[in-house]
């Protein structure tokens, strides 16, 4: 093959016009760029460095103390206990969700289109809603004598399963994931819908000609052919439970005690019910740092993933 060099590129312009390209896509990105800069590099910056120094807006004065705020928080029973209540809300709350998005995205797949289309609108309506109103509403729901959950179990003659369930610790932070998944089911469910009518047709044919039943079909192609969808949906999921601290606050205000609080409710309690900011934006830190971490797992699993099944 013959090679063109340099040269012959600049002569015909070539060169010039990527040059050319370069510095209009440059000077396109530079608004974002310092948009980005101003609104989210600089504060983490000044976040990480206030988590050394006893901060007080009030005052004005952020005084270098080392780490004894990260001293401070991980002797801290509160903070341990929404550590572990955070991790535990992760595993139940993701897997949960995906299996079910994923299983029910396969069921309106295979319905029709105009059945299915009534069912997503259905399971998506919930998440329209302010996560603060689906709080409060699902306090109703679970109240202990005249709760919808407590009624129905007694009027199936099942006393023995009524509980307290967002007033007792055994159950509250079980009683949380539930309405989270409620919330935001049909979210996800749309995006696994949009992958499943990504797969090609021809793939189903095929499996249909060599006999696969809808199980095969399912784990054979429409679950390896997902593989992208699900990075995407583990990861948002993720993130939404590291954040959901409206529903929290409206459903439980992580109690009883603190057996539901998560560590943005930390955040929150720290900096604006007892005034010790540097002790919130510590927390802040430390929640950005695991949540980043995390992530970062998930996506060298779940990109390898990837990878083994588009080769």
């Amino acid at each position: 093959m013959k090679q063109v060099d340099n040269g012959s590129l600049r002569k015909h312009g070539v060169l010039t016009v990527s040059r050319r390209n370069n510095r209009n896509a440059v000077f396109f990105l530079l608004p974002t760029i310092i948009f980005m800069l101003v609104l989210m590099v600089i504060p983490i910056i000044m976040g990480v460095s206030y988590s050394f120094t006893d901060y007080n807006p009030i005052s004005g004065k952020a005084n270098y103390i080392g780490l004894e705020n990260f001293t401070r928080l991980f002797q801290s029973v509160r903070f341990i206990a929404a550590l572990k209540n955070t991790f535990l809300l992760i595993v139940f709350y993701v897997p949960v969700l995906n299996i079910l998005a994923i299983t029910m995205a396969a069921i309106i797949g295979a319905i029709g289109k105009k059945l299915g289309n009534f069912y997503k609108s259905l399971i998506l309506y919930p998440n329209l809603l302010a996560m603060v109103v689906v709080g409060f509403v699902w306090r109703l729901f679970f109240d202990f004598n005249n709760g919808l959950m407590n009624q129905s179990l007694r009027f199936l003659g099942l006393d023995f399963l009524t509980a307290e369930w967002l007033g007792n610790p055994d159950t509250v932070l079980l009683s949380v994931t539930i309405v989270l998944v409620w919330y935001s089911l049909g979210y996800f469910l749309v995006l696994y819908v949009a992958g499943i009518m990504a797969i090609p047709e021809d793939m189903y044919e095929a499996a249909d000609i060599e006999g696969c039943n809808a199980l095969q079909k399912f784990l054979h192609i429409t679950l390896p052919m997902l593989s992208t969808s699900i990075t995407i949906n583990v990861v948002m999921s993720t993130m939404t439970a590291f954040t959901c601290f409206d529903l929290i606050i409206s459903l439980t205000d992580g109690g009883p005690g603190f057996s539901s609080t998560i560590l943005a409710l930390e955040v929150r309690e720290n900096a604006f019910k007892r005034s010790e900011y540097a002790m919130g934006i510590t927390i802040g830190v430390i929640l950005g740092i695991l949540g980043i971490l995390i992530m970062l797992l998930e996506l060298r699993f779940l990109l390898n993933r990837e990878e083994k099944v588009y080769g």
